[in-house]
């Protein structure tokens, strides 16, 4: 991979639909900020990590410790290997300083003001398991996954995770946990058992890798198959107020099997700092 992100927060300021972090579905018990103590385990876990050590949320610059974090992070991570998840609110003016000292030339603002452009987010919550009955289909389909082959592992206080979205349900689920936040984790590969054991336990719950029609993120709904919705009925905020869409089997087309995820913008642009006009002329105030 080419990035794992540290994942020092999951409050936010936004409310965007289909989120990866399932960011509108935890209980209050289940937000968190990350301790000194873990994010300090963390960046020592990726030393020798060869790619980006990515900061992320939630919204990362809501973190009460934030310019103490990014002092150690800068002490202990190359600049070109920094990188910044944010939507750019109110919290990262606050601390435009600091993020400007830390990271020189990678950050990724993801745009939630008012005017600016929507993006399209893949229902995260539709579980493959529910749409797709052949069980090597739905394994090949995983196997390619955007998410695992392409974007980011994570750490947050529960451990270590393959993927983003396997760390999100872990919490949002109430899971086992992810693997030690130690040196060298992020070595693990597919064929190691305990690497298959959180694709087993997450990833049949999650559409990433199902061919399934997108969202714009402005619309602030969630789409669920019927087991993610059952999981979370009277327990998910954004559940019990009604901003969901019940995704039902008959909803999906199986011709869309040779479906590919927006990733090319990404891809031709690489690592490196990305504004849309509309946010440029806003940072620029």
């Amino acid at each position: 991979m080419g990035v794992i992100q540290i994942e020092i927060t999951n409050y936010c300021h936004s409310d965007c639909a289909n989120c990866t972090r399932l960011i509108g579905h935890y209980r209050p018990e289940q937000r968190y900020f990350m301790s000194e103590n873990t994010f300090g385990r963390a960046v020592e876990s990726l030393v020798g990590f060869p790619e980006i050590v990515g900061i992320m949320g939630g919204e990362p610059t809501m973190h009460p410790q934030f310019p103490g974090l990014m002092e150690y992070y800068r002490s202990r991570v190359r600049p070109e290997k920094r990188g910044l998840w944010t939507s750019a609110p109110d919290s990262y003016f606050r601390h435009k300083s600091t993020i400007m000292e830390t990271f020189p030339r990678w950050q990724l603002i993801n745009d939630r003001s008012p005017g600016a452009p929507s993006s399209l987010h893949q229902p995260i919550l539709v579980a493959i398991s529910d749409i797709v009955d052949d069980q090597k289909v739905r394994e090949s389909l995983i196997d390619k996954c955007w998410v695992q082959n392409m974007w980011s592992a994570s750490i947050t206080p529960k451990g270590a995770f393959f993927c983003e979205v396997a760390a999100a349900m872990d919490r949002l689920f109430d899971g086992p946990g992810g693997w030690p936040i130690e040196k060298n984790w992020w070595k693990r590969t597919p064929d190691d058992s305990d690497f298959k054991d959180q694709v087993n336990q997450w990833c049949h719950r999650c559409g990433a890798a199902c061919p399934l029609p997108r969202r714009k993120s402005s619309d602030s709904v969630d789409d669920l198959s019927l087991s993610n919705f059952a999981a979370l009925a009277g327990k998910s905020p954004k559940v019990r107020r009604g901003a969901i869409n019940k995704f039902l089997k008959r909803n999906w087309n199986p011709e869309l099997y040779d479906w590919h995820p927006s990733v090319e913008w990404y891809l031709e642009n690489g690592p490196q700092d990305r504004v849309a006009p509309h946010t440029a002329e806003r940072l620029k105030k």
